[in-house]
């Protein structure tokens, strides 16, 4: 019942490869599962239907489902670069550049194990610190800087900054398979 923006970006070196993590959308959780959304091309907005389905944890029967963009605007990353050693999000909104210092973010890393069972437990969760925050002269670019941050199979970074007077909180679930192709700066 959750709608995601997905960020994604080609690898550096291995063509065809991707990479990249979702940040949920800033509204309420609907009341079944949803998939397969589309913009329609005439109003702008998202339609997606849903049903209630195994293991989940929405469980309306069914349901179609209007998305309309607000005025509002959107505090969240819609570019994504990672590379061992840092992350870049680029924001919709610029950031309070004082506010987004190294302790208004955190980053933990995991892997999973393959195997016939549905699900794994995390394996080698670890914290990894967030060493420097570079912002762009506009605000809306951060690049953090994280020595032990390397491929692996999944990551969640949250922050909670400001922007525009408001405060910005997030978390994107992402993986790491390398070296992401150049972002445009």
């Amino acid at each position: 019942g959750r709608v995601h923006l997905v960020l994604t970006e080609a690898l550096a070196d291995r063509p065809g490869v991707r990479q990249g993590g979702m940040v949920a959308l800033p509204i309420a959780d609907l009341p079944t599962g949803v998939m397969r959304g589309r913009v329609h091309p005439a109003d702008g907005h998202l339609y997606a239907c849903g049903l209630f389905a195994w293991a989940g944890n929405r469980t309306a029967p069914g349901g179609c489902y209007r998305l309309r963009r607000t005025a509002a605007p959107l505090r969240l990353p819609v570019a994504l670069h990672a590379e061992p050693g840092s992350i870049r999000l680029t924001f919709a909104e610029p950031l309070d550049r004082a506010a987004a210092a190294p302790s208004a973010w955190s980053l933990r890393t995991w892997g999973l194990t393959r195997s016939a069972n549905y699900g794994s437990p995390h394996r080698d969760e670890t914290v990894r610190p967030i060493e420097a925050v570079e912002v762009s002269a506009d605000g809306r670019a951060v690049t953090l800087r994280s020595t032990g941050f390397a491929p692996d199979w999944c990551y969640a970074l949250e922050w909670d900054v400001a922007g525009g007077g408001e405060p910005v909180r997030g978390r994107l679930h992402g993986t790491m398979h390398g070296r992401g192709a150049a972002p445009p700066r």
